[in-house]
């Protein structure tokens, strides 16, 4: 059954004098715009990622979609760091540094300007991260409550894709994932065909190619110049968010549990 405003204020009003029903209709006219003008919830993004995400290209797609969309995001870099990294008891910077960022939808993030680092080293120091959330990807979900999940993982080796699904399942059954594909170098094939394996069975995780966007990789600390790392992210946070838009603008392309 509809609402309408207009008849149902006609039957309260009736017998009133034009100054009583003149305030009733300021009244629900207000009530009815504060009911309109509720604001969405800004959606979480939580980043997990290698070298790639604790360099430019990490820093530069975090910009990108900070700019194309309200969001929130945090993004976890671990050097290195391959699935398995990321389901174990503790995260820990065990080869070559890690960076923390954190965006909130209503920063000023200029062109050039830096995003925010909460924490990060180039160095290993075999120390866990993350004391916020107690150094583990299960407590990580829980405090940062993601709506989406961008991973930025088998570049270095195939390992655990499947744990880090799991884990990241076992927090939101339908939580949609966004896997970047690995960058351009040796045993590219096999890489994304491990990542692809795992995916398959996922309604509710996609690949995002990357591969295309950057060149032939390199094993630099951080893998490309800052101009090529801009450009390269800047394609991807279209492909991200025109897959969004794509697949359903409240982000959830399916309230299932994923095929076993």
């Amino acid at each position: 059954m509809k609402f309408h405003l207009k008849s149902t204020l006609h039957v309260f009003t009736n017998g009133l004098n034009q100054a009583h029903k003149c305030s009733i209709w300021l009244v629900a006219c207000f009530f009815a715009l504060s009911i309109s003008a509720q604001p969405r919830k800004t959606t979480h993004i939580l980043m997990l990622g290698d070298s790639h995400m604790v360099g430019y290209f990490g820093e530069h797609l975090q910009r990108h979609l900070h700019q194309l969309g309200s969001f929130h995001i945090l993004s976890v870099a671990i050097g290195g760091a391959g699935s398995q990294t990321f389901t174990v008891a503790e995260l820990k910077n065990a080869c070559c540094g890690f960076r923390i960022r954190r965006t909130w939808a209503d920063d000023s993030i200029g062109h050039s300007s830096p995003v925010r680092t909460v924490a990060g080293t180039l160095r290993a120091d075999f120390k866990p991260i993350g004391r916020t959330w107690s150094r583990n990807l299960d407590s990580l979900m829980a405090y940062w409550q993601p709506d989406l999940v961008v991973v930025e993982l088998g570049n270095n080796r195939i390992d655990n894709h499947a744990g880090l699904l799991q884990k990241i399942r076992k927090y939101k059954p339908y939580i949609p994932i966004y896997w970047i594909s690995p960058f351009l170098r040796p045993g590219l094939q096999s890489r994304i065909l491990g990542i692809q394996k795992v995916l398959k069975t996922d309604i509710n995780a996609r690949m995002i190619p990357a591969w295309d966007l950057a060149g032939h990789d390199t094993l630099s600390t951080f893998h490309m110049s800052s101009i090529r790392a801009r450009r390269a992210s800047e394609r991807l946070a279209r492909r991200i968010c025109d897959t969004l838009m794509t697949r359903n603008s409240a982000l959830f392309f399916n309230r299932q549990h994923p095929k076993n």
